[in-house]
């Protein structure tokens, strides 16, 4: 696995994690280009490919890194630390 597939993986696989909405634009065979909004699913880093579940379409792609020409994603809404909530059970 390269190193740009590696970074790919870890980054997918948080986005993942986060259920962040991604918009990609996805270069197919054969010169095909389309743009999609997807949920990650699943990476799979042995083959270098992702499920993705697209939200538009309602349905499931197998796309392989190389044909991401570009994605963006939403920032995640920023949480506060988990040591840092208080929660106030005292009667008034």
């Amino acid at each position: 696995m390269s190193i740009y597939s590696s970074t790919l993986s870890r980054k997918f696989e948080q986005l993942r994690r986060d259920n962040t909405l991604i918009h990609l634009d996805i270069v197919k065979s054969r010169g095909q280009f389309f743009k999609l909004a997807a949920r990650v699913i699943s990476v799979n880093t042995e083959n270098n490919t992702m499920l993705l579940y697209d939200v538009d379409g309602k349905k499931v792609e197998n796309i392989h890194f190389s044909e991401i020409d570009d994605y963006t994603h939403d920032a995640a809404p920023p949480q506060p630390p988990a040591d840092l909530i208080e929660i106030n059970l005292e009667k008034s």
